[in-house]
């Protein structure tokens, strides 16, 4: 019998977990639950571009169902798992259905909290796409509106990271490099082993992304300067590229 991995939340790191899986060079089956119907979406973009209207919704979609088909990434949409059973190894699904698995990933993220107001009162709560679209849709009034959250004003958001392995070049990447408008190279492209580092800067001239190559110690700056939002001459400074 094949191995089977279950990964119960179909946002972000749901996704990612699926696909290094097969990136990695898993054969086994691969079933991502997610609570929504919807398909998996990153959520940043519902505060901003997407209840903006400045990308259609879609274009904040993580996972199509052909590209999902086409990995062997099983998807368990708009039905949460409702318990989990880790002695006979099964997830249970709120429509009855039991996943059994070998391994399990629990990647649900954090939920906003119940709001004690009915949408009725004028009162939203921004956390998934159908939030979303309704909310787009009261703005279309040109209500007034008062936002509670950074949500929709640029958050704190700690720089997630991902990386791989080459043989022997160590890829890494941090940050969210959709929001750049501009890149400076620095390190050693040309040398034996290169060590290099592609930083990002937004339309602020904030670092917002950086992509190193075998250069361990001047990624973990890299991230550190993300998390104060630093701009990029401070970073050229620090890796020797100003």
């Amino acid at each position: 019998m094949r191995h089977r991995v279950v990964i119960v939340g179909s946002s972000v790191g749901g996704v990612r977990t699926a696909r290094a899986l097969r990136t990695e060079g898993f054969a086994g089956r691969i079933t991502l639950v997610g609570e929504e119907p919807e398909l998996p979406y990153d959520r940043p973009p519902l505060s901003k571009q997407v209840l903006t209207g400045a990308w259609p919704a879609e274009r904040a979609g993580l996972l199509t169902a052909q590209a999902a088909a086409d990995a062997g990434i099983e998807l368990r949409l708009g039905v949460p798992a409702r318990s989990l059973d880790t002695e006979a190894r099964q997830v249970h699904l709120a429509g009855g259905e039991v996943l059994p698995y070998d391994d399990l990933v629990i990647a649900t993220g954090a939920s906003a909290r119940p709001s004690p107001w009915q949408p009725e009162s004028g009162v939203y709560t921004l956390r998934t796409l159908a939030d979303c679209l309704t909310l787009k849709k009261c703005f279309a009034s040109g209500a007034s509106v008062v936002m509670i959250g950074g949500g929709a004003r640029e958050p704190y958001q700690p720089s997630g990271y991902i990386w791989s392995d080459q043989y022997d070049r160590k890829l890494q990447l941090a940050g969210q490099r959709a929001c750049a408008v501009a890149e400076w190279v620095v390190g050693a492209p040309g040398a034996q082993r290169p060590q290099v580092a592609v930083l990002h800067g937004d339309a602020a001239g904030r670092l917002c992304a950086a992509v190193c190559l075998n250069w361990p110690k001047a990624f973990v700056q890299c991230r550190r300067l993300l998390d104060e939002r630093a701009p990029v001459a401070r970073a050229r400074e620090l890796l020797g590229g100003s």
